[in-house]
């Protein structure tokens, strides 16, 4: 949610219509997706792999959003995540 909200403030300039329609896709009557409860473990676990991915300074970092994502995914036996993003390789099967 954080980051569709966030692209689509970004893409359209902030234009309200498409802001009103992203939060309606996630918390209105027209929902298509669910929310995930975050529970203090995941916290932790997101903040190890945040550290663990990033520790290697070539590579572009990985946002702890993103780790979040991985995180909530394995703990709710998810395995395909809509992103496109490929360091999600290896964690999801990734579909975009």
């Amino acid at each position: 949610m954080a980051e569709s909200a966030t692209i689509v403030g970004v893409r359209t300039r902030k234009h309200p219509l498409a802001m009103k329609t992203i939060q309606e896709y996630f918390i209105g009557a027209d929902q298509i997706a669910g929310i995930l409860d975050f529970e203090e473990g995941h916290v932790k676990e997101a903040w190890a792999l945040f550290l663990k991915t990033n520790a290697e300074k070539k590579t572009q970092i990985i946002s702890f959003i993103d780790c979040t994502n991985v995180i909530l995914c394995q703990h709710y036996s998810i395995d395909t995540i809509l992103a496109f993003d490929r360091h999600f390789e290896g964690y999801l099967t990734r579909i975009f």
